[in-house]
């Protein structure tokens, strides 16, 4: 593990220690175990203890929420998520969450939805744009969802899950031409031996 992720986690344990009161000492560790260590059950339960503290913690909710979906419990997540705010900060990530928890339950009209809550929170963010995109390709919605998905490929040239999107919607809709001239493309910009396998599997 990262040595200053570790050292940072036990400061915020520590402060959480002096202060156990303090649920928002409780969410900052939860977060630094999750995003920075990769501890999902240990962020559960620091998350846990912040809400019996504050129950209307939104942004808690919706941390929660986060790491119930990556556990694999999108049901947990949605009503995780569903306890938060709509007006929170946290609004734009509440909606994006709630839009992966519907596509995990394989529910699209509902991820399409929530993808779309998201998008009108925060404007021209690839990552959502691609996420609706590629959710409205499965729906049948195929020139719409492609349009999305190679907008959201062309703002974030170097980001794989958004490329990944794009190569994996041109397989569905039958266009592999396209979905080996976007692998190649994102090679040019990242070279990644998975991705050379991929574009030349598709080639062939």
């Amino acid at each position: 593990k990262d040595d200053k992720a570790i050292f940072y986690r036990d400061l915020l344990r520590l402060k959480a220690e002096e202060q156990p009161n303090d649920a928002l000492a409780w969410i900052q560790l939860g977060l630094q175990e999750y995003e920075c260590l990769g501890h999902p059950e240990e962020a559960l339960r620091c998350l846990e203890r912040a809400l019996i503290l504050q129950p209307q913690a939104s942004d808690a909710w919706i941390f929660k929420g986060m790491v119930l979906l990556s556990l694999g419990h999108p049901q947990h997540a949605l009503a995780a998520l569903a306890r938060a705010r709509k007006d929170s900060n946290g609004a734009a990530l509440r909606e994006q969450l709630r839009g992966d928890a519907f596509h995990f339950l394989e529910q699209l009209q509902e991820a399409r939805v929530a993808y779309r809550e998201a998008l009108k929170k925060r404007h021209h963010d690839p990552i959502i744009e691609s996420k609706l995109g590629f959710v409205e390709v499965k729906l049948g919605q195929g020139n719409a969802g492609i349009g999305k998905l190679e907008r959201a490929a062309e703002a974030a040239p170097a980001l794989l899950e958004v490329h990944d999107r794009l190569v994996k919607a041109y397989i569905l809709t039958n266009n592999l031409n396209q979905a080996a001239e976007a692998a190649e493309k994102f090679l040019s910009v990242v070279a990644r031996p998975k991705l050379f396998m991929r574009a030349a599997s598709i080639r062939a």
